[in-house]
């Protein structure tokens, strides 16, 4: 988790305290938490781990993939 400033898992949204607390960090893991409670957390990081096997396969880069999941996309907005 060196490279990112928060996670957020079924159990909490963990932040790197290595790297700044920024209102667009907390919006970006706020918008996960409503993802994770509109559609469930087993079907939230099922469609997660798909839609980024599915990227990596296309992109063949970590950073792309991650990047190009629809969840990372809608919350990159919604901190905007």
């Amino acid at each position: 988790m060196k490279n990112y400033a928060a996670i957020t898992l079924p159990w909490g949204v963990f932040y790197n305290p290595a790297k700044p607390l920024s209102e667009r960090v907390v919006l970006h893991e706020s918008k996960h938490i409503e993802q994770i409670k509109r559609l469930g957390f087993i079907k939230f990081y099922s469609l997660y781990l798909v839609e980024y096997v599915k990227n990596i396969l296309k992109y063949r880069s970590h950073k792309l993939a991650y990047r190009n999941i629809s969840f990372e996309i809608e919350a990159r907005k919604a901190a905007l």
